[in-house]
């Protein structure tokens, strides 16, 4: 392995490591945060301004967002757009219950309720719901409490009762009222006014343990009931003013409106006039800055004073146009948004193809080296087989040129020729053979036999059997024609069998098998065989 090289391995190492390392270095800060979320959530979110998001990995981020979100919602603070926790939910893009990713879709609907998107929030709500692994996590909960506001700001009064139902069913004792003071409001809607009133005034016998918000809601509720049930407008109006008492500010503009719409069914036109005015004064909403606009313009056609007239009239249109342009703004926010989530199945779907096509490249790249290997290997194999054939072809030509010199091989023995050499040459060529047949599949057959003392014939098929013989032929060719020399061309092929499988140190149980012979034949085969060969060939053929 040259230097330059052996650098760029460890440059590619070290690049490895640091990608491993790089997204934790804030992960266990976080997780303690995260601990701290619902007890001091001012606390952690000073803590969250010292760490800096951009160094942050994508887990980190994830979580990070999770964070920043829920601890600027449980301040109130506001939350003007939903780029920070889209780190969080598409980072957790799972249909898969878990915890961080339920989290990541309820302060995604946070956000929405921040903004006042009804549609999103009521989506993010529902697939957060989906995600918890338990239903008893406080912020499941939640979901339910926060899907029945945002139903009934859609009038969608059936499914905004099942959400608080549900919500009611798993409430403690503080939750249990804001679930009874909501349904009490839905009950209204639908016109279910005596239901509603008993639950109302079932929480007025608490009165004592009551903050001023819930009071405020309950006086403004029972004003509802007796201006819209029993038209008792001097009740209402009283109701109304013990509701502004108690001091929530988010239902004043709606009490003044009330009292407005009281006065103007009464023909109290100056009232009703102050009423609008005050519930303008007041209002963050559009929709209710149109309809005590639109108040205030018919009652101003009764006016001999142009000025003012005109001032409302061109206020109605204005608004009329800010919430067409409102709708709109709306539609084409949806459109942004799916277009939004497509792009991120989009890139999902280009992730999941780039793991695809990597795990492809890796999978063929295995594959190569396999294959590489293989045929390095066989390469290898063809190579020493054909040494082993070349050394075999030299050993006989040796021996024919010994042999040249007389054609008995019992000359030999007289010393005319050197005797030793040849039976050298023939264990040289028996351990050749040997090699060679080893270098084939058909010697694990045999080898498989080894360790069993069996002597049933069936424990080999006739073609395994006739493939294992062809082998030893055609390996041991060169051992079979000194065999077939020194025995005068005497021996068959069975005792051929027995000679080189006998070479081979092979077992007797082997042999037979092989062979397909009783242990009797076996035995006068190897007896005949050694006869017909002479002495000083035994031990290499038959070794003890």
């Amino acid at each position: 392995m040259t230097t330059r090289f052996r650098t760029v391995i460890y440059l590619l190492l070290l690049a490895t490591l640091c990608m491993g390392c790089g997204g934790h270095g804030h992960m266990r800060q976080l997780e303690r945060l995260e601990a701290q979320l619902d007890t001091a959530p001012e606390a952690v979110r000073l803590a969250l301004d010292s760490i800096p998001f951009a160094s942050l990995g994508d887990e980190e981020r994830a979580l990070y967002a999770i964070l920043r979100t829920q601890a600027d919602y449980k301040c109130d603070l506001p939350l003007t757009t939903d780029t920070l926790i889209r780190h969080a939910v598409n980072y957790y893009q799972t249909s898969h219950p878990d915890y961080r990713a339920a989290m990541a879709h309820y302060s995604l609907g946070c956000v929405y309720t921040e903004l006042g998107d009804n549609e999103e929030a009521i989506r993010a709500y529902l697939h957060a719901k989906t995600l918890f692994p338990d239903t008893t996590v406080r912020y499941h909960l939640l979901c339910n409490q926060n899907l029945g506001r945002h139903y009934m700001n859609k009038r969608m009064y059936k499914e905004s009762m099942e959400a608080f139902m549900a919500f009611k069913n798993v409430a403690n004792d503080a939750d249990l009222l804001y679930a009874d003071l909501n349904i009490a409001s839905i009950l209204i809607y639908t016109g279910k006014f005596v239901m509603a009133e008993d639950i109302l005034k079932s929480l007025l016998e608490q009165k004592e343990e009551l903050d001023s918000l819930y009071l405020s809601n309950i006086y403004f509720e029972l004003g509802k009931i007796e201006y819209a049930y029993r038209c008792d407008y001097n009740k209402a109006n009283d109701f109304f003013d013990l509701a502004i008492a108690y001091g929530e500010m988010a239902i004043i503009p709606l009490i003044h409106f009330f009292k407005g719409e009281i006065a103007n069914t009464q023909k109290r036109y100056s009232e009703a006039s102050y009423a609008y005015l005050q519930a303008l004064q007041y209002s963050s909403d559009i929709y209710l800055d149109y309809s005590c606009t639109r108040e205030l313009m018919y009652l101003s056609l009764d006016s001999t004073i142009l000025p003012t007239q005109n001032h409302y009239v061109h206020q109605f249109e204005m608004l009329y146009d800010s919430i067409s342009n409102y709708e709109r703004r709306t539609e084409i926010n949806n459109i942004h948004k799916e277009h939004e989530i497509e792009q991120h199945k989009q890139q999902a779907t280009k992730r999941i193809q780039i793991i695809i096509i990597l795990a492809v490249l890796f999978s063929t790249i295995i594959i190569a080296i396999i294959l590489l290997y293989m045929l390095r290997k066989g390469n290898k194999q063809k190579q020493a087989i054909i040494l082993l054939q070349n050394q075999l072809r030299n050993n006989q030509k040796e021996l024919h040129a010994l042999q040249f010199e007389r054609s008995s091989i019992n000359a030999y023995d007289k010393g005319e020729v050197n005797r030793v050499q040849v039976l050298d040459l023939y264990r040289k060529n028996l351990l050749l053979g040997e090699q060679l047949f080893r270098q084939s599949s058909r010697s694990k057959n045999l080898d498989r036999l080894t360790n069993t003392k069996e002597k049933d014939f069936s424990v080999m098929k006739n073609a395994e059997r006739e493939l294992i013989i062809q082998a030893i032929f055609d390996c041991f060719a060169e051992s079979i024609s000194n065999l077939h020399t020194e025995s005068h061309g005497s021996l068959n092929p069975e005792e051929i069998i027995t000679c080189i499988l006998s070479a081979m140190h092979y077992r007797s149980n082997v042999i037979m098998i092989c062979t397909l012979s009783p242990y009797s034949t076996h035995t006068s085969r190897k007896t005949r065989a050694k006869r017909k060969l002479p002495e000083d060939i035994l031990p290499i053929f038959f070794p003890e």
